[in-house]
């Protein structure tokens, strides 16, 4: 055990000797090699990669099919009845444009955003729809329980006073 002592000792002295002057320093080289690898300029290697993605980025929409739409006008108490319909699946292309460098190391431009149509990855374009959001239906039928109520309330109390 006591052959092992030195070794330790004289390993952990080295460990923290070569730690120490690494440790003080590291924030600097870590910084230096940030501002060389990730600077912004025309000719970065990021900003290249950086303005057209080569990874793709894809938005899928769902739609709603109202199934009942005459029975729910025709009858007050049915609740209206949607599907969803989709996905139909779009690809951003986002292109940078005036691409302008300022003299305080910082870059102007304007965002160009393109959504294209994949078809392969979506529903037929000949999918019918009949209703993009379910939000007004559902709001009319409650809009509506709401103000007969109200009004044979009124009615019904205005007539007992008279």
């Amino acid at each position: 055990m006591a052959a092992w002592l030195p070794i330790c000792l004289g390993l952990g002295a080295a460990l923290f000797g070569l730690g120490l002057p690494l440790g003080s320093t590291f924030p600097y080289i870590f910084s230096a090699l940030i501002q060389t690898v990730f600077q912004l300029s025309p000719t970065a290697i990021t900003f290249s990669q950086n303005s057209d993605s080569p990874v793709p980025i894809y938005m899928e929409i769902y739609l709603w099919n109202w199934t009942n739409a005459e029975d729910f006008t025709n009858d007050k108490t049915i609740l209206p009845d949607f599907k969803e319909v989709g996905p139909f699946v779009f690809r951003l292309k986002s292109q940078r444009a005036n691409v302008q460098w300022n003299d305080n190391h910082t870059v102007t431009f304007s965002p160009n955003r393109t959504f294209l149509f994949e078809p392969s990855l979506s529903l037929s374009l000949d999918t019918p729809v009949t209703a993009l959001s379910p939000v007004p239906a559902v709001g009319k039928k409650f809009l509506y329980k709401r103000v007969v109520t109200i009004q044979h309330y009124y009615y019904h109390t205005s007539r007992s006073k008279t």
